[in-house]
């Protein structure tokens, strides 16, 4: 028996069709690979920048703390320069004077003595860093003179401010140690923005009485040369 098989036009075109739409198929698929490894490219291109950045971020912000370490510093050499200067003036006054009379001359020179000791041992506080977050803010102050006996803190303007009470209790800092302040915002101030004001108490060794006082909106402050009190 023989069997007929009948292929009409529609067939052959159905045909091609096949065969024609097997490659765009597969081209298609192939784009979509090609599609996620460049979105992986770039991702990991992406992630390479943020790290950069963020060690960029890092060295850039410890290079502003060791600047602000080296601004106090040169800022208390230079205080120390000039009241060095003048005790020297001074002591060329007193020499000279001597010829003059020698009863003088042996007071002004113990008089110059203590100056000296009292410049030799006076502390002096410089902010060194400051931080700040959405409700409060701390700073950091280097005493580069000599050991300091903090006795507490005068309040001027706090209204706007809570300070920790950590920070009004006695201690006693040496040369180059720090004394580190706190405070939380109040009255709808961030810790960056709020304005205040206070007055550092201490004293020194031979207990003479000193302030220094402290002006600032959130972490940047100035802060006044030590003041006999």
């Amino acid at each position: 028996m023989n069997i007929t098989y009948t292929v009409s036009i529609t067939d052959i075109i159905q045909a091609v069709g096949v065969g024609l739409g097997f490659p765009t198929a597969v081209w298609g698929i192939l784009k979509l690979f090609r599609k996620d490894k460049d979105k992986i490219e770039q991702l990991n291109s992406l992630r390479d920048i943020a790290i950069s950045q963020n060690s960029a971020i890092g060295k850039m912000t410890e290079q502003i703390i060791e600047l602000s370490k080296q601004t106090a510093q040169f800022e208390y050499q230079s205080i120390i320069f000039k009241e060095a200067n003048d005790l020297l003036k001074e002591q060329i006054k007193i020499q000279t004077d001597a010829l003059l009379s020698d009863k003088d001359h042996k007071e002004k020179y113990l008089e110059l003595e203590r100056k000296k000791r009292k410049s030799d041992i006076r502390p002096f506080f410089k902010k060194t860093t400051g931080l700040s977050s959405q409700s409060m803010f701390s700073l950091v102050f280097t005493n580069y003179g000599g050991r300091a006996y903090l006795k507490g803190i005068e309040d001027i303007n706090v209204n706007n401010i809570s300070i920790h009470a950590q920070m009004r209790k006695e201690q006693e800092i040496e040369k180059n140690g720090t004394y580190n302040f706190s405070a939380t915002a109040n009255n709808s101030y961030l810790g960056n923005d709020v304005p205040y004001e206070i007055t550092l108490l201490f004293c020194d060794e031979d207990d003479n009485k000193y302030k220094q006082k402290i002006k600032g909106v959130g972490f940047n402050v100035e802060i006044s040369p030590p003041e006999e009190r």
